[in-house]
């Protein structure tokens, strides 16, 4: 297995400018050793939840994405946080529903996208289809970055466009993944999994989540969380696992969507019985 570069975690991470800011850095985080990035990630949806990832994991490192110094923000746009993972969330679905050949969840995915410009013309089969532009976070320059996409029409045509799709998602976000040789103590040699920032190293567990899921190796244990309000695909230790694994940095115990699906029915059987009680009281 390839070692990887760490990346710095933080005490405090805060929203200013409408830019994820961090200060007292404390120690290491090592990505790959961490199966459930991807979906902590996808679960990333308001400012809220995008400081409590960062505090947990790391930042993302937009500005060690951009290329002229000029431009870098002093920390992570809100807003391309929550762009990087609204797509990374979309990929795990279409990972999830070309795993269990789920044409009808392909095909939903698909249409959340805003793609413009559609035009109708053939493709290298001769058959006509439906063409658009797809703006995506390609990096750290995501507000003009757009490519040419097939737009599914059923879902069949959805379920052969996931790999494509995913392939064009993760090479644009892992470009500056790179394996090196190091010579280590005694000059023993060694390979290193060089990358500029932590979205590089989710994209680059996503591709591997896509390879290993086509493959027929995480057969079982590619799962949908139950409780409803999370219901997101994730990657199971144990076929019996039912919900998203509790992150390691929350602590040890029960899995937190467990723990809330678990409230949930205890406070909905008690509101049941305290309607019945009041059903016999007017009776």
């Amino acid at each position: 297995m390839w070692q990887a570069v760490g990346k710095t975690r933080y005490r405090k991470i805060w929203l200013e400018d409408d830019i994820l800011r961090a200060d007292d850095a404390y120690e290491y985080l090592w990505p790959f050793t961490k199966p459930e990035l991807p979906t902590e990630f996808a679960k990333v949806s308001d400012p809220h939840s995008a400081i409590r990832f960062e505090r947990r994991y790391s930042p993302l490192g937009y500005d060690s994405l951009v290329e002229n110094p000029e431009e870098r923000k002093g920390g992570d746009p809100l807003e391309w946080v929550l762009k990087q993972a609204k797509f990374v969330k979309l990929a795990v679905e279409l990972i999830y529903a070309s795993a269990y050949q789920d044409g009808t969840s392909a095909l939903r995915q698909f249409r959340y996208l805003n793609i413009t410009n559609i035009i109708r013309k053939a493709s290298f089969d001769s058959a006509h289809r439906d063409f658009g532009e797809l703006i995506f976070p390609g990096g750290a320059y995501n507000y003009n970055y757009g490519t040419i996409v097939v737009m599914p029409t059923s879902e069949a045509d959805a379920l052969q466009s996931v790999p494509y799709f995913i392939e064009r998602l993760v090479n644009e976000n892992t470009k500056n993944l790179q394996q090196k040789l190091v010579v280590h103590y005694k000059g023993r040699l060694g390979s290193v999994l060089f990358y500029n920032a932590l979205i590089e190293a989710i994209w680059s567990m996503v591709g591997d989540l896509a390879l290993k899921t086509q493959q027929g190796q995480e057969s079982g244990y590619f799962k949908r969380c139950e409780y409803k309000e999370c219901n997101t695909p994730f990657l199971a230790t144990d076929k019996r696992q039912r919900f998203c694994p509790r992150p390691e940095e929350a602590g040890d115990g029960e899995s937190l969507c467990g723990l809330k699906f678990r409230q949930h029915n205890l406070q909905t059987r008690g509101a049941h019985r305290q309607e019945g009680k009041e059903c016999r009281e007017v009776l």
